[in-house]
């Protein structure tokens, strides 16, 4: 009973670092199309509804090290849905 106890205890604790360690400022990485696309005048705002792209790496590494299509149209293409869902 103890050592299910002590484990309860180990996994609240690590799943509540886990949580608090999520928790990261905006950050927008340089896109393979559109480099200097403006944010926009509302950014910062807290809303209801927040748009996010994962960043994840590829599987091809190709020659380069690392597959990094996921910046391809990024970040007009996340910009344009924004808009898009504004208007509804």
């Amino acid at each position: 009973m103890r050592l299910w106890s002590a484990g309860l205890v180990l996994v609240a604790v690590l799943g509540t670092w886990g949580i608090l360690r999520a928790q990261r400022p905006f950050r927008e990485y340089p896109g393979a199309e559109y480099e200097n696309f403006p944010l926009p005048p509302d950014w910062s705002e807290k809303t209801e509804w927040t748009r996010a792209r994962l960043r994840c790496p590829g599987i091809s590494r190709g020659w380069r090290g690392g597959d990094l299509n996921w910046t391809i149209d990024y970040p007009r293409s996340d910009r344009h849905l924004l808009q898009g869902v504004r208007r509804l």
